[in-house]
């Protein structure tokens, strides 16, 4: 009875080897490189960010002939670190010999899930070769990458208010990442529509979920076509740790034709009450492409003493730095009181089969009307008419 019960215990002992042999068998990975004369096989366990794992690399002498003075050496980068050895003196194999070597190294813990590569040489008396091993990264931790970014409208360009920027955050990790916040940061050039527009809470982003975080951006008058850079500083939590990450966006900005109104002169120069004048407003394309078909357009206001006898100049074409003038006839009224009224105008272009609209403000100076020589002779010249009118009057009126 006591000996069945050892057997059975044993048997059972027995299983459990084969069955841990048999996971850790599962768990490695093994791959094969033909280099020159040498067969070289390596296997590893899983590699796993914050742990160690085990690389055994075998290498056989394919050819007719022993090799000497064989060295075999890694080149140790990020994420990996040898804990002793990188390298190994293996000296002389011979025809047909195989030699093997295990190293351990450490992964960093901050590594994310990933095929990374180890660089290798390998030199013998006549021969220098170089290659990689392709090694399987698994990080048990979120990790949080941009996925799309897409910007309505999908333009962005100079001047531009409440852009509408739609960023795709994945968690291509293992693990959740919970209360994920973030905030944009914008390069110059750029800033956030409201208070608020530039944050965002996205709760918990599940490992494999893809999540989506808006922003609402302006963008300024003078900017010019290029890429710019921004980022999305993110902060969460997994496995009760705090985690930063800072991932950066692009943002591309098309040129397109701007325009500043330079100079503005009247005819004459001080307009006054009751006259008739002209004003020319000279305008310039600041902006980096060509604006075609444009043209000015003034607002008449119901409280303001102006009337124009046009109130669109079309100007034409308009090349990046080109200059051109719209000249307005207009009427001030008799009863304007003197001041300085603010016209609002309308520029328009066609740019890339669109059409760009933009909204000026400029002043036009009312003053009082002074009285001149000639308007004093009139009153004079009237009064005499209507005293010489009274004098016939009377006369005739006597005769009768």
């Amino acid at each position: 009875m006591e000996k069945q019960n050892i057997k059975t215990i044993f048997g059972i002992f027995l299983f459990g080897i084969l069955l841990i042999s048999s996971i850790n068998m599962a768990s490695a990975t093994s791959d094969f490189i033909n280099l020159g004369e040498y067969d070289i096989e390596y296997t590893y366990d899983e590699a796993v960010a914050g742990d160690r794992f085990a690389l055994t690399v075998t290498i056989t002498n394919q050819d007719n002939e022993n090799k000497e003075n064989i060295r075999f050496e890694f080149d140790e980068k990020d994420p990996f670190e040898f804990v002793r050895d990188d390298n190994w003196g293996i000296g002389t194999l011979n025809t047909g010999e195989s030699v093997s070597k295990n190293f351990r190294i450490e992964v960093d813990e901050d590594a994310n899930s990933g095929d990374y590569e180890i660089e290798f040489e390998l030199t013998d008396s006549e021969d220098d070769y170089d290659d990689i091993f392709d090694i399987e990264v698994i990080s048990n931790s979120a990790e949080l990458l941009i996925g799309t970014i897409k910007s309505e409208p999908t333009t962005i360009l100079p001047d531009m208010k409440d852009v509408k920027l739609t960023v795709s955050i994945e968690n291509t990790g293992d693990k959740d990442a919970k209360y994920v916040k973030g905030k944009l940061v914008l390069p110059q050039g750029f800033t956030a529509s409201n208070s608020y527009s530039d944050i965002v809470n996205l709760g918990t982003i599940q490992a494999g979920e893809t999540k989506e975080a808006i922003f609402y951006i302006d963008t300024d008058k003078t900017l010019t076509s290029d890429l710019y850079f921004a980022h999305i500083d993110l902060r969460y939590e997994n496995d009760n740790d705090e985690h930063a990450e800072k991932l950066e966006i692009d943002l591309p900005v098309q040129g397109i034709p701007q325009f500043l109104v330079t100079n503005i002169k009247t005819d004459p120069t001080k307009v006054t009450q009751k006259s008739t004048a002209t004003i020319k407003i000279e305008l310039k394309n600041i902006g980096e492409k060509e604006g075609k078909d444009t043209s000015i357009k003034v607002f008449e206001k119901s409280d303001q003493p102006f009337e124009f006898d046009e109130k669109t100049y079309y100007i034409g074409t308009l090349s990046s730095e080109d200059t051109g003038t719209a000249v307005f006839t207009f009427k001030v009224d008799g009863d304007a009181t003197p001041n300085n009224y603010l016209l609002n105008i309308q520029i328009r272009t066609v740019y890339d089969n669109e059409v760009l609209v933009s909204e000026e403000t400029i002043s036009l100076q009312v003053y009082e009307y002074e009285r001149t020589l000639k308007d004093y002779l009139k009153i004079v010249g009237l009064i005499a008419v209507i005293i010489l009118v009274i004098f016939v009057l009377k006369k005739v009126l006597k005769k009768k």
